[in-house]
């Protein structure tokens, strides 16, 4: 137990520690959905660039449904991660290159929290459920051109 002093009197920090976790955690909220088509939330641009990290926890009983999207407009980039087959699958383009696919095999339909990390890393993205870890790197539609001065 920690004690500071307060006018010469001993005083229990661990209280005011306790208020102030408690504080914190009554303001976190999360987003439910009752299973109603059309549900959706909608967020700030993920400003990912060239390197970006994303996390989230899920917690679903649904085997099939879109998760997360984000594109370039309608350009060529995108980025979609779904359930499928109660797995989370990712489904992404960057610059224009053939589609990567990630297949995980961690369940999450089964209404149990589960963290999920997204990361991207140049043209490599990285998917993360719950420790399990797959990789994908998009590959260019043509051959990159080399220009020598």
């Amino acid at each position: 137990m920690h004690f500071s002093m307060t006018r010469g009197l001993r005083v229990p920090c661990w209280p005011l520690w306790l208020l102030a976790l408690f504080s914190i955690l009554s303001t976190v909220k999360m987003l439910e959905f009752g299973g109603a088509p059309g549900q959706y939330a909608r967020y700030g641009r993920w400003e990912a660039g060239s390197v970006g990290e994303l996390s989230f926890s899920l917690k679903t009983n649904i085997s099939q449904a879109l998760v997360l999207y984000l594109d370039d407009g309608g350009n060529c980039d995108f980025l979609a991660l779904l359930t499928a087959g109660g797995r989370l699958q990712l489904r992404f383009a960057i610059h224009c290159a053939e589609p990567a696919i990630l297949h995980m095999e961690t369940r999450v339909n089964d209404d149990r929290w589960h963290m999920v990390l997204l990361t991207r890393n140049f043209r490599e993205t990285l998917l993360m459920v719950d420790g399990e870890t797959k990789v994908a790197e998009v590959k260019s539609k043509r051959k990159e051109m080399a220009v020598v001065s």
